[in-house]
């Protein structure tokens, strides 16, 4: 690509521009100033302040040109003169190859470290823990004809009982609206017998014997050991 080509390229409408301007006659960015303002302006398609705004750049372009060891004539290499491409610009820095991974040395210390110790004292196999379990309550299990319940009386309790609710803890532990639901009963007198339920079996549980602390034991290599 010529001057005048890239000229054109950076400052007006491309090769539509260069081809009016050689038509013209028009060969070279020197050539630009045996036109007028008038004229030039015709050939870009623009007024005649967009015309000499051309012939500043046109300038700058050509003293660039020169100062770098060229002519404003000169054809750039790696272009079509027809204005077609840009010429490239080198980055001039070297091919790169990508870096390693940086890794610091006080990563390495500390592995090496921790291998020493694990090769001198290596750790023990895993064991066996036990994990302690609350005592097991018998208070829920009372039959609730063995215990005196406001409310409750022997043919609810037998109601209670086709129902397959024998105990304290079935009782408590039952769906309040689906228990109301079968007795006939309001929801509300319902909800109060699983209250007492609930209180009678707290106060059995600080009557009776607390039985031995259970354990389970526990591997705790676990499944990944």
């Amino acid at each position: 690509m010529d001057a005048l080509a890239l000229l054109c390229n950076l400052h007006a409408d491309g090769p539509a521009t260069l081809h009016r301007l050689r038509r013209a006659g028009c060969e070279s960015i020197p050539a630009l100033e045996d036109l007028s303002l008038g004229e030039l302006a015709e050939q870009l398609r623009t007024d005649e302040e967009g015309a000499r705004r051309f012939q500043r750049e046109a300038a700058l372009l050509a003293a660039r040109m020169r100062g770098e060891g060229g002519e404003s004539g000169v054809e750039l290499d790696g272009a079509d003169p027809s204005g077609g491409d840009l010429p490239t610009v080198a980055t001039g820095l070297p091919d790169q190859e990508p870096e390693e991974e940086f890794r610091a040395p006080e990563v390495d210390r500390v592995l090496a470290k921790w291998r020493s110790l694990d090769r001198d004292a290596p750790p023990l196999p895993p064991g066996e823990f036990l994990v302690p379990r609350p005592p097991a309550s018998q208070a829920g299990n009372r039959a609730l004809e063995e215990v005196g319940i406001e409310g409750l009386d022997t043919d609810l309790a037998e109601r209670l009982s086709e129902l397959g609710i024998l105990s304290l803890r079935g009782l408590r532990d039952a769906v309040t609206v689906d228990l109301a639901r079968d007795l006939a009963l309001p929801f509300t007198r319902v909800r109060r017998l699983q209250f007492l339920a609930k209180r009678a079996m707290e106060e059995l549980e600080e009557e009776l014997p607390v039985e031995s602390e259970a354990s389970t034991r526990l591997d705790t290599a676990g499944p990944f050991a």
